[in-house]
């Protein structure tokens, strides 16, 4: 029990000072921090899927949990969080936008509500209002948990045969199109979000733009933008000399 508790004291950090997700930064700051959010996933140990500098999107791979015996891998902020994932699969995916302020007070389709898993901090900081001619910065973190609708208790007490496998998918269940296997959304993460989002600021501080660029022979999987997509409004081609994005504290 000592063990256990220890373990789980290891996934336990408060979260400190949040800042506005998402936050708002100068134009000329585009190239350094769409750089530093490339550099910082990675470092966090997502496997970029996207980078798509023109549309301001960095996405990532799906990266599995860690449980309560993992505490090396700090995904989970809270004690909650590590119970969850012990007790479910689940899995966490990444997004981080880079909007002019008009395109970023309007929500996007994909947005999803706080998890469960994850339950608000009392202290989370609001959305401020962005001035014109500014960008924003916002992170999200969405997760999801694996479904297995053909598993079923039953009923028995000897270790592994107390779960059995059903040869199909219920037929109700088939009826409403539901797979044999599949991950389902169950909210998004706002701790994740605040440490990645105050990461990607520090980091932007002394990133040298270009630093993102795939290792030989490990190139990350690229996007192009589709041509249905409202192009976002042009930035200039030499913008002026920049100034390092503040730090959040």
């Amino acid at each position: 029990m000592l063990a256990a508790l220890v373990l789980l004291g290891g996934c336990s950090r408060a979260v400190k000072s949040p800042v506005a997700n998402p936050f708002e930064i100068d134009p000329r700051e585009f190239d350094r921090v769409f750089t530093a959010s490339v550099l910082e996933l990675r470092a966090q140990g997502f496997a970029v899927d996207r980078q798509d500098y023109r549309f301001g999107r960095v996405t990532t791979k799906p990266l599995p949990s860690p449980t309560i015996i993992e505490p090396w891998r700090d995904t989970n902020t809270t004690v909650y969080q590590a119970e969850t994932a012990t007790l479910n699969s689940q899995r966490r995916l990444v997004t981080v936008r880079i909007d002019p302020a008009s395109a970023a007070t309007q929500p996007e389709s994909d947005s999803l509500p706080v998890s469960a898993a994850a339950p608000a901090a009392s202290n989370a900081p609001t959305t401020m209002p962005a001035r014109a001619g500014t960008y924003q910065l916002g992170v999200e973190v969405h997760i999801e948990q694996l479904q297995i609708p053909t598993r079923r208790l039953a009923g028995s007490t000897r270790g592994p045969a107390m779960i059995n496998e059903m040869p199909e998918v219920p037929t109700e269940l088939a009826a409403r199109g539901i797979k044999p296997i599949y991950w389902q959304a169950v909210g998004r993460d706002p701790y994740l979000e605040q440490r990645l989002l105050t990461a990607i600021i520090r980091r932007s501080v002394n990133v040298t733009p270009g630093e993102d660029r795939a290792p030989a022979g490990i190139p990350d999987s690229a996007t192009q933008p589709s041509s249905s997509a409202a192009p976002k409004p042009a930035r200039p081609a030499t913008p002026p000399a920049t100034q390092p994005v503040a730090a959040a504290r």
